[in-house]
């Protein structure tokens, strides 16, 4: 009887509760599981096959407590297309994580404690459109790390200190809707950065609260509207 229910099951809301751990294969028999909060607890680590809805669309995870994340614990989730990471000290991001959650649109990583984005952190998302990764410690963005993300339109970086501005490239994106830099002190800027291969479109560019001096003509030479 149970069994049958937890098949027909579309929606679970387990936010603020006091979970701690979560035993793996909790969610496998959630068929048609498509909306999975946990957020508000007190989780620290998602292994592989913890979560493992083969059907789940959204995955709240926000006010946690997770660190550690395996390099394949979304594995299962090919279905996935917001994943909601929001206020976790996570430090680092295993490469390829989200290799499997190509579906993704929507991916949520402000208020953690990541200090840098290698080549490979967002391989093979060439679905997300919104990506945010405001107020970490990010000091070093590899130069390929957004490679690939040709259908972003909003990327927030505010609230790093970004040290390698000039050397890591744009998505390969026609238009982004919105790029955030505000209060990315030491933020530096000049003619020397990398550029997109092909012109971008820039609706919006927020660069308050930085301390520029001085902004060089071609500094956004890759931007064809601010």
């Amino acid at each position: 009887m149970f069994r049958k229910l937890v098949e027909r099951i579309v929606c679970s809301d387990l936010a603020q509760n006091k979970l701690h751990a979560i035993e793996n294969n909790t969610f496998c028999d959630f068929k048609k599981l498509e909306v999975l909060s946990l957020d508000r607890n007190n989780l620290t680590t998602i292994y592989p096959e913890t979560i493992c809805a083969p059907n789940l669309r959204e995955l709240h995870l926000d006010y946690n407590n997770i660190q550690l994340i395996a390099s394949t614990s979304f594995q299962p989730l090919t279905a996935i297309k917001l994943i909601n990471l929001d206020y976790n000290p996570i430090l680092n991001l295993p490469p390829e994580l989200f290799k499997s959650t190509v579906k993704t649109t929507i991916l949520r990583l402000p208020f953690n404690n990541i200090s840098k984005i290698d080549a490979t952190a967002f391989k093979d998302l060439d679905k997300v459109a919104i990506l945010r990764l405001q107020t970490n410690n990010i000091k070093h963005v590899d130069r390929k790390a957004f490679f690939g993300l040709n259908k972003l339109k909003l990327l927030q970086l505010s609230g790093n200190p970004i040290g390698n501005f000039r050397e890591f490239n744009l998505p390969n994106t026609a238009s982004m809707n919105f790029l955030g830099l505000s209060r990315s002190y030491p933020l530096k800027l000049d003619e020397n950065r990398n550029r997109a291969s092909n012109p971008v479109i820039i609706e919006t560019l927020d660069l308050t609260n930085n301390f520029l001096s001085t902004i060089k003509n071609l500094d956004f030479g890759d931007c064809r509207t601010l």
